[in-house]
């Protein structure tokens, strides 16, 4: 693993839901892309794609898909 893989931290989740209804309301709304990594934990990813919703983000995709075709 690299370096920064180390120091990576879960997201914190109130600073995230701010971020993603700050989001939410611009016009045109952005697209949230999500790049799928086999390290990622399930239930961290899950949280994140919840408070996306939650938070009104409405253009949310997967992007890398083809690296598990």
């Amino acid at each position: 693993p690299d370096a920064a893989a180390k120091t990576r931290r879960s997201p914190d989740f109130d600073t995230l839901d701010a971020y993603f209804r700050r989001e939410a309301d611009n016009d045109p709304q952005p697209e949230l892309h999500i790049r799928p990594s086999k390290r990622a934990k399930y239930d961290v990813v899950a949280r994140v794609l919840a408070s996306a919703q939650r938070n009104g983000m409405r253009k949310i995709g997967f992007v890398g898909n083809e690296q598990f075709m």
